[in-house]
């Protein structure tokens, strides 16, 4: 009877000793749990990133301390269950009542384990969504800032308009700035539905003034073609000889068909650009200034029937045409078209005892 009441009395002090352990501290975050979720209610703290880390904290400093209960009450539990076996008297209720609420209560704290344990698996997926809403933010905090960087670069950015290609007729203007023609100098007149020019602007720079207004430079080849029916002989000096209309090279018993000169330049531009609506290299936009080209080739071809076979040549002019050439330039636009007009202020030959002609040259360019 001894052995039993020492029992009971070992019994009550581990009960009280644990009910008092497991009195939460005020000073602690409160944990609520339920059949789904658990809640964390700080009175410190607002429920941020640091609190839910805090709570997961918490939440295995509970699992820890029901862990340990558990193994204290398993101990009690297989201990007063062999000291009940060794009792040859009959069992009194209270023991065995006192054993099944033993068995309640660690049943009851594997049920908190439990629940502590979706509690912190329910605060680990809030971390990682509040997380990628973090990153998602600052992702968009610095798109917007280069938004706001490339928008002040565009806002610095001049865009000009030379790079492309241009093409369109070409003809000549006299000493009296009268268009050339039959009624002028009629053998040097060239067919302008067939004589057009070409020209690759290749490289471009630019020079911001203001947003809208900027300087355009850069370089570009330009291909002259004037076709003929029949075109004046020339001296070993290179000067034309307007009295005759055949070429001096023509083989005997052919037909002239058609002679083109061709001279090509490569060019370096000087433009100011004004485009509208301010600011914008897009829309509505002119430009104009002047030009200056090297001579780099310069020929006359010939083209003859002989029998009814096409027979083909060219000749190096290069002597009778002036090695380099200036003019003024005028562009108008609207997104990548434009409208061009090109005028040497430089004669095309040059030898002073040949015709005073000024090359001039109008058409369509596109941008790239």
């Amino acid at each position: 009877m001894k052995k039993l009441t020492l029992l009971l009395i070992t019994l009550f002090l581990l009960t009280a000793l644990m009910a008092y352990a497991d009195k939460p501290d005020q000073d602690t975050i409160k944990i609520y749990s339920g059949d789904k979720t658990i809640i964390i209610v700080s009175k410190a703290k607002k429920s941020d990133q640091s609190d839910l880390e805090y709570g997961i904290k918490t939440f295995e400093d509970k699992i820890d301390q029901y862990e340990k209960k558990i193994d204290s009450l398993e101990q009690l539990i297989d201990s007063l269950t062999e000291d009940i076996t060794g009792i040859n008297d009959t069992v009194p209720n209270e023991l065995n009542s006192r054993l099944e609420d033993l068995r309640k209560q660690e049943a009851e704290y594997r049920k908190m384990i439990a629940a502590l344990e979706k509690g912190i698996s329910d605060i680990e997926k809030q971390l990682e969504e509040m997380n990628e809403e973090i990153e998602t933010e600052t992702q968009s905090e610095q798109d917007n800032q280069e938004k706001i960087i490339t928008v002040r670069h565009s806002a610095k950015k001049f865009k000009g308009h030379w790079k492309g290609f241009e093409f369109g007729p070409n003809s000549f203007l006299t000493a009296n700035q009268a268009l050339i023609n039959e009624s002028n100098i009629s053998s040097l007149a060239p067919e302008l539905n067939k004589s057009f020019e070409f020209s690759f602007n290749f490289l471009e720079g630019n020079v911001r003034i203001f947003n809208f207004l900027g300087i355009v430079s850069g370089l570009g080849l330009q291909w002259n073609n004037y076709k003929y029916a029949t075109f004046p002989t020339y001296s070993s000096d290179y000067i034309l000889n307007l009295d005759s209309l055949y070429p001096i090279t023509q083989p005997d018993g052919s037909v002239l068909k058609q002679i083109s000169l061709k001279t090509i330049y490569l060019n370096v531009p000087l433009l100011l650009e004004i485009q509208f609506p301010f600011g914008s290299s897009n829309n509505f936009y002119i430009n104009f200034g002047g030009y200056a080209g090297l001579n780099i080739s310069s020929k006359l071809k010939y083209i003859y029937d002989l029998s009814g076979n096409k027979i083909k040549s060219k000749e190096n002019v290069s002597k009778m045409i002036k090695p380099y050439h200036y003019g003024l330039t005028a562009r108008i636009g609207i997104d990548q078209i434009q409208l061009y007009a090109n005028y040497n202020l430089s004669p095309i030959f040059s030898n002073t005892q040949n015709p005073v002609l000024y090359p001039l040259s109008v058409g369509l360019r596109m941008n790239f």
